[in-house]
Parts: C-alpha cells; sequence; structure tokens
C-alpha cells in the first residue's frame, strides 16, 4: 500500500503492484588452451541456449588463434530472457606458442608479396599438403589440397581488403602466416 500527503491534502493510500522479474541463469564452459596454429573454435558451451557470444568485445561465432596471437582473451556469452532480462558471463582462453619437433621449417617456406594486390606465391623446400585462407572473421575464404613445392593463389575480386591468416599444412603439421590484402 502507498501513502501519500501534504499539509493541504488530505491522506491518500492506493495499492500498487509491482513484478521483479527474474535475471537469466547464464553458464560458460571453460576453454582449453589452444596452439597459435589451431583450427579455428566454433564458440559453444553457453547455456541456456539461443545467446550469443563475443571475442574481446566484438560479437563473433569462432575463435580463430592466428588473428589473435599469443595471449589470453576474453569470451563472454549473453542471454536474453523472455522478460528482457539481461545476464552474461566470461570465461578466457589462451592462444599459446606451440613448438613441434617436426614442424614445419619457415626457412623453407617463403609467400610472397606481403602485402598483397591479390595474388600470392608460396614456394617451399617440402611438398605442401593445403592451404587455408581465414579472414579476421574465422570464416574460411579459400580452402585446397596442393601436393605441390609451389602454388599460386589469387583472392577472388569480391574479397574485401583487410588481414588474413593463411594455414600451410606440411607433412601433418600445421603452420600460420598474416598476410595483408590491398587492393
Amino acid at each position: 500500500t502507498l501513502k501519500s500527503s501534504n499539509l493541504l491534502c488530505p491522506i491518500v493510500s492506493d495499492d500498487v503492484s509491482i513484478s521483479i522479474n527474474p535475471s537469466p541463469i547464464v553458464s560458460l564452459a571453460p576453454f582449453s588452451s589452444l596452439c597459435n596454429y589451431s583450427q579455428p573454435l566454433d564458440l559453444s558451451g553457453g547455456t541456456p541456449d539461443d545467446g550469443f557470444y563475443r571475442v574481446e568485445g566484438e560479437l563473433a561465432t569462432v575463435f580463430t588463434p592466428s588473428n589473435y596471437g599469443n595471449g589470453d582473451y576474453s569470451i563472454s556469452y549473453e542471454y536474453t530472457n523472455e522478460f528482457n532480462c539481461k545476464n552474461l558471463v566470461s570465461q578466457n582462453i589462451s592462444v599459446l606458442e606451440c613448438a613441434l619437433a617436426n614442424s614445419i621449417n619457415i626457412n623453407l617456406l617463403k609467400i610472397y608479396p606481403n602485402p598483397t594486390s591479390g595474388e600470392i606465391n608460396m614456394i617451399s623446400g617440402n611438398l605442401l599438403d593445403e592451404l587455408m585462407i581465414i579472414d579476421q572473421t574465422g570464416r574460411i575464404v579459400f580452402q585446397s589440397k596442393v601436393d605441390s613445392k609451389v602454388y599460386n593463389y589469387t583472392f577472388d575480386s569480391d574479397i574485401e581488403n583487410g588481414v588474413y591468416s593463411v594455414i600451410i599444412s606440411q607433412n601433418g603439421y600445421k603452420s600460420s602466416y598474416k598476410l595483408t590484402l590491398l587492393k
């Protein structure tokens, strides 16, 4: 019951109903550490379903380690319930420099020019098994089996300027390189 009065007016009272809607209970499973050359990780583990993820504050559906470099990064999951109440939770993911005894010998692999206006050349002392090019949102722009020591690639004309990750596979090992496209 709400009562109001002042010196010139009589006391007035009225019943008021107040509803307090519950905030959603949100959780996010912890992430395992990734190597800097690991494949993009589809973001998942947030509950309840139908929320959205952010990496370092930016909306995202995948986390691509090679786009971030070594270090710890915040991934948050936000959910809005039927009462339009929001809640979020965050976990860190670590990107590590992973040395492999038989990793790709970067001295035997050349990718040029960088920056490029659209065409890149790759020359290796070993056979290249696979090439993958990923944009900064984690979208795979190009992926192909190679089976050659020399490979040329030309970006499609609709691909925008930006920084891309070039992931090369050789003998079952992967290595990631940054490439800038400036048309």
